[in-house]
């Protein structure tokens, strides 16, 4: 008979009421397998159950089901030892084995009923090591996990498409900046968000992208109600299926709104404080050209009447001192200050 829900390579999940069961454990698969008594102690295991476990082969005789197993699975193996009594041959299980050095091996498989003379005999244990799967699951819900807490909580709109364009997913973020909040699955083409006067340019940009199949970042207008629509930014960039063929598009919006006006005000400012320079510079200039020109008209000014002493001084230094005039002679006299005030 096949058990409901049995795995499909699982051994000893479609035992026959009747059916022989394995004489022991098979060393030629990678299952863990066991042989225990109708009270619990393990006959026999196979070369993957003892390296699994980390027991030699020598040591089986003084186990029992209770020993390799996690204390909290004690119920499921007495259950084990009771079902013998009943008709049924196999059954899946699912158990948690304790390895010895203390680490825990979730398993699951199928348990077999040997008989004889109608009599149970002993029980066939088949569990195949689940480390692997339940890590990779667990793996898999983590990531599931942080992408959801992302699309959630982050700042940003977060949408998918299909190579067409076609929405299949858009965070609650994404759908307000859309104006789309009241759907909960909005569909069509996502730059249906794109104010009118801005769309062709987008669509355009997007096409391009398509045919390159280059990554997208725009910038455009929402189609948003009121007279001041906001800014937003959006990047677009291929998700690669499994054979390395793009088969989506996966998408980022976000509000720059407030950094596009602060931006605008900056440079506002800027050509501002430019303009002021500018003119301040020009004023300056003016005045130099003024204080130039008032110091070389002060500079003739008293050139004018130093002329004079400068021609006696010439005269006294080349002919003798009694043929200079008066002035030139105290001009000769005191030389050292007139000569700096004429040279």
């Amino acid at each position: 008979m096949t058990l409901p829900g049995a795995p499909r390579d699982l051994p000893g999940a479609t035992l026959e009421p009747d059916a022989p069961v394995p004489a022991g454990p098979s060393d030629a698969t990678a299952n863990l397998e066991m042989l225990v008594s109708p009270d619990g102690r393990i006959l026999g295991a196979n070369r993957d159950w003892r390296e699994a476990l980390g027991w030699h082969e020598s040591e089986l005789g003084g186990l029992t089901i209770f020993d390799v197993t996690d204390r909290a699975d004690h119920a499921v193996c007495q259950a084990w030892l009771r079902e013998p009594t009943t008709r049924t041959t196999v059954w899946l299980t699912r158990l948690r084995l304790r390895a010895r050095d203390g680490r825990e091996l979730p398993t699951e498989g199928a348990v077999a009923v040997e008989r004889q003379d109608g009599q149970a005999v002993r029980l066939h244990v088949v569990l195949r090591d689940m480390t692997g799967p339940r890590r990779d699951e667990a793996h898999w819900r983590e990531q599931a996990e942080l992408l959801r807490a992302v699309t959630t909580h982050a700042p940003v709109g977060v949408f998918r498409v299909d190579l067409d364009g076609r929405l299949t997913y858009a965070n609650e973020r994404w759908r307000r900046f859309a104006s789309l909040g009241h759907i909960g699955e909005p569909r069509g083409v996502w730059w249906q968000m794109v104010h009118p006067d801005d769309r062709p340019g987008v669509v355009a940009q997007w096409q391009r992208s398509r045919l390159q199949g280059r990554d997208l970042v725009c910038e455009f207008r929402s189609r948003g109600p009121g007279d001041h629509p906001r800014r937003y930014r959006t990047r677009l960039a291929t998700v690669a299926g499994a054979e390395g063929r793009p088969q989506s598009w996966l998408g980022v919006t976000e509000d720059i709104t407030d950094a596009w006006e602060a931006s605008r005000r900056l440079e506002g400012a800027r050509q501002n404080l430019e303009a002021a320079v500018a003119a301040r510079t020009r004023e300056l200039r003016a005045i130099n050209r003024e204080l130039s020109e008032f110091a070389y008209a002060v500079t003739h000014d008293m050139k004018a009447p130093l002329a004079r002493h400068s021609s006696d001084y010439r005269v006294a230094r080349q002919g003798p001192l009694r043929t200079a005039r008066p002035r030139g002679r105290a001009v000769v006299r005191d030389a050292s200050g007139p000569r700096t005030v004429f040279e």
